[in-house]
């Protein structure tokens, strides 16, 4: 390694040991150019290497990016790095947006010598950013040579090596695309097969040295030769393998377990609700671990440990702790499932896989529909509160249209049409063939009303039929007054009159609409102006 090689790598260390800046130095964004069409390619020429952010000034992610970027400005100029540090208004500089391709903002380039290399795709965080710099100014995969650079690689908690006969060629370029972009995965590369145990090349070393579950290698021989294909191959494997066999909370832990797991990117998560004793019996957890292998490129197996006093008790339905629980959630979703409960001492981990694959094929088997408790006072504000047990009696009365708003508590959107519901309901009290309704979605499911969290909140109508099936009104543009009961008249199976709503509109609304009876044409220039993060 040469003396100037060995001065960079010291560089882009101390990088990670720099803080934030103290007192008395100068303000972040004096060193930060604001660059424009004048000033430009003058800039990023200049110097071996420049940062360069496209931003706007409307924008919200790049108002939150910007302490970052600020940050990493700091660092850099702390160390008298040649790397020099611009940003680019890009509404005020449409020409350059255009030449370097920018639809999305914030973007970060990373230009050497006055040519675009890269463009950061990662977390907005500084630790992430801090990293990405490194591998730009390096490599995304350090090479493997000697036992002590492999025992050095598998002190991450999750690294891979990449094993070839050479450094070139389409499947290693595409090795290291995936190196430059991953974050929670350490890349690293070598042609020694015989020091990695590889017989076959190209192949991958994946090592998992995760906090309370033994040290793991899973080595792989790459199946496919195109590019493209082989970057998937190298991608699926990562993704199988990088989350540990099982997570563990324990009844002191479980209100953490939110925040853990929504960075577990898998559509069900499988819990194993057992007691402590379960916990010390070493035979019980390496089943788990077994269950857990046969189901991790799809799932996520969470063994949770309560005892008899734990609040989460009811939380989880468990009504007896000497047995094993399981049940599945799937994400973005209220749908549940789950088993009858097992005798830890028969646990077999081909049940759990059984159950993986049930759920995960779309088998209803196993679906568990949650329902609220039936309140005392089933109306509140001319409104019929509506639970999964007594909706086929309210929504399927034949005698009724029935006009059901489907939210979660505390989404704003959804408070905002209560209200209107609620004024609605004023509106519509003399007409006795409709019934207005809410369904809380977060503590209630029911086989005829299918969504996903994200496609909250949700308005559909059930007809004044018999056996009638859910229409969905279209909330694109979201749901008011008006456009309720504008659906309401025009899907109702009894047909009514619709009086007069005006008095009903809340202040904030009517402004609204006055405005865009009065001009649409300004309100669509108004929208056309960019109010949004893309170009």
């Amino acid at each position: 390694m040469s003396a100037s090689t060995k001065f960079l790598y010291f560089l882009i260390g101390l990088i990670f040991c720099l803080g934030r800046a103290r007192g008395g130095e100068a303000p972040t964004v004096a060193l930060i150019k604001e660059l424009d069409k004048n000033n430009f390619e003058e800039f990023v020429s200049n110097s071996q290497y420049a940062l360069v952010e496209f931003y706007a000034n409307w924008c919200g992610y790049c108002q939150e990016f910007a302490p970052i970027y600020e940050e990493a400005a700091r660092r850099l100029a702390e160390l008298n790095t040649s790397i020099l540090v611009g940003k680019v208004d890009a509404p005020e500089n449409e020409d350059l947006a255009d030449q370097y391709e920018i639809d999305g903002l914030p973007t970060v380039r990373w230009f050497v010598s006055g040519k675009d290399e890269h463009e950061y795709s990662g977390s907005h965080n500084i630790d992430s950013f801090m990293r990405w710099i490194k591998k730009v100014m390096t490599t995304p995969a350090e090479e493997i040579n000697t036992e002590e650079d492999l025992e050095r690689s598998q002190e991450n908690a999750l690294s891979i090596i990449g094993v070839f006969d050479e450094y070139s060629g389409e499947i290693y370029e595409g090795f290291m695309g995936l190196a430059m972009f991953s974050e929670d995965v350490v890349f690293y590369r070598t042609t020694n097969r015989d020091l990695v145990q590889v017989e076959k090349t190209p192949g991958l070393v994946f090592s998992k040295n995760i906090s309370g579950h033994p040290f793991e290698v899973i080595r792989k021989a790459l199946l496919v030769k195109e590019d493209e294909l082989a970057e998937n191959e190298i991608y699926d494997f990562i993704d199988a393998h990088k989350y540990p066999d099982y997570f563990t909370f324990e009844a002191d832990t479980l209100e953490n377990m939110t925040e853990t797991l929504e960075k577990v990117d898998r559509e069900f998560h499988i819990h194993l609700v057992v007691n402590e004793e379960s916990l010390r019996d070493a035979n019980f957890l390496e089943l788990v671990r077994e269950a857990g292998k046969g189901v991790q490129s799809k799932c996520v197996l969470i063994l949770s440990i309560l005892d008899a006093k734990s609040p989460l008790m009811d939380s989880f339905q468990v009504k007896n702790i000497s047995s094993i629980q399981i049940f599945a959630a799937q994400m973005q979703s209220i749908r549940k499932y789950s088993m009858d409960p097992l005798d830890p001492k028969k646990f077999d981990p081909d049940t759990v896989i059984a159950f993986s694959k049930s759920i995960t094929s779309g088998n209803t088997k196993y679906r568990q529909y949650a329902s609220g408790k039936i309140p005392e006072n089933q109306s509140e504000n001319g409104i019929t509160l509506v639970v999964r047990d007594t909706l086929d009696a309210i929504a399927k009365d034949p005698r009724k249209d029935v006009l059901m708003h489907v939210y979660q508590p505390e989404d704003d959107e959804s408070i905002y049409i209560n209200s209107d519901l609620e004024n609605l309901a004023k509106a519509l009290a003399n007409i006795s063939s409709i019934v207005l309704s809410k369904f809380d979605a977060s503590v209630n499911e029911h086989k005829d009303i299918d969504y996903s969290f994200e496609e909250l909140p949700k308005i559909v109508l059930f007809p004044a039929k018999q056996n009638a099936e859910p229409i969905v009104m279209d909330t694109t543009e979201g749901a008011d007054i008006q456009s309720m009961a504008t659906f309401v008249e025009e899907h109702a199976a009894i047909k009514f009159n619709l009086p007069s709503l005006e008095q009903y509109i809340r202040e904030d609304e009517y402004d609204e609409y006055s405005a865009t009876e009065e001009d649409d044409d300004n309100v669509a220039d108004a929208d056309a102006s960019g109010s949004h993060d893309e170009l």
